[in-house]
């Protein structure tokens, strides 16, 4: 599995410290890698996922390749979206993974189920600090090891939501507990 990020701080720490934990909880271990987008423009995000893949088919013995590839969005700004998406739906193995207004809302379902609309990801960031006694760096990846434990419920309080704030980071956690059912029988 690959997970490509438009940022390179808060969500590639956060999916490491995923990793980290699957390979410690989940039965069966899913090879995981994790990368930055060249920019955060969402077509970068794919362009940099479709070299990556190429580069691991290449390197991989047995040229099978990522079984599935995750490009994680932030939809406060959406100016390459529509070109990244056909990219994506030209690759049977991509998915696009979206967050509005960003990432960080995933990050806020580990303290609070907030329903409150928000126009700025600075604002998801503050009500983290809020919910979390005034501590948040998107930059410190020792936080995001400290809640990734929290997973299962922030997918339960994102399944819940389509619309100002959503957050489809859950269909991951879906992905590596299918994964994990499937090389147990």
């Amino acid at each position: 599995m690959l997970i490509v990020c438009e940022d390179s701080k808060s969500a590639p720490f956060y999916f490491n410290a995923l990793k980290n934990l699957h390979s410690s909880q989940w039965k069966n271990r899913l090879d995981t890698d994790v990368a930055s987008g060249d920019s955060s423009a969402h077509l970068s995000v794919v362009k940099t996922a479709q070299r990556l893949a190429d580069e691991y088919k290449k390197s991989d013995e047995q040229k099978r390749g990522y079984d599935k590839i995750f490009c994680v969005f932030d939809m406060d700004r959406t100016d390459t979206y529509t070109q990244a998406i056909t990219l994506i739906n030209r690759n049977t193995n991509f998915a696009e993974i979206k967050s509005y207004p960003c990432f960080e809302y995933w990050v806020l379902l580990h303290f609070t189920d907030c329903h409150t609309p928000f126009d700025a990801c600075h604002k998801v960031g503050n009500k983290i600090k809020t919910e979390n006694k005034g501590v948040y760096d998107k930059g410190d990846a020792s936080f995001f090891n400290r809640i990734v434990a929290q997973h299962k419920e922030a997918a339960e309080r994102a399944r819940k939501r389509e619309e100002n704030p959503y957050t489809h980071v859950y269909q991951i956690i879906d992905y590596l507990n299918e994964y994990s059912q499937l090389r147990r029988t």
